[in-house]
């Protein structure tokens, strides 16, 4: 059975690899992910015209002090994404040495924590031939990232 160990060493490659990836891409756990949708987070969008119905609390009274006309004042979105896990657990891949995985665990465990360090939820799971079996679902936080991550090493090749 294929096991790797999460040491400091390894949780510090990790920490590199997610600045190195949060320096490429662009509520309670909101995400870092930026829709084209409109939201309510800081980041200031767009102004539109006001239409009746409109919640007034997004009005732009500067805006309307100037221009004499209500505009609403538009906000990025930002969601949560939920990554999503696969990781073939069939037996030809704890053949021989079973490096294949050992490198599958650590290859999904890297994943797993660039997610939540991400603010984004993280599920795992093993397919064995034609079921999928949870290994652990909708983990977010590195709190509940170090509890969980172990259960890796549970599954069977």
């Amino acid at each position: 059975m294929a096991k790797f160990v999460i040491n400091e060493e390894f949780l510090q490659q990790v920490e590199t690899l997610q600045i190195l990836i949060k320096n490429n891409i662009a509520g309670l756990f909101g995400g870092n992910h930026r829709t084209r949708n409109f939201g309510s987070s800081c980041e200031f969008a767009d102004y539109r015209d006001y239409i009746a119905g409109d919640d007034i609390t997004k009005i732009d009274w500067n805006a309307f002090a100037r221009f004499e006309k209500l505009y609403l004042k538009l906000f990025l979105d930002e969601r949560q994404m939920h990554t999503r896990i696969y990781i073939d657990a069939s037996r030809s891949m704890d053949y021989g040495k079973g490096r294949k995985a050992e490198q599958a665990l650590r290859i999904a465990a890297l994943i797993a924590y660039v997610s939540v360090c991400d603010m984004d939820k993280v599920s795992v799971y093993a397919i064995h031939g034609g079921t999928v079996e949870e290994v652990f679902v909708g983990v977010h936080g590195k709190d509940m990232y170090l509890e969980q991550i172990g259960k890796l090493n549970d599954i069977v090749f």
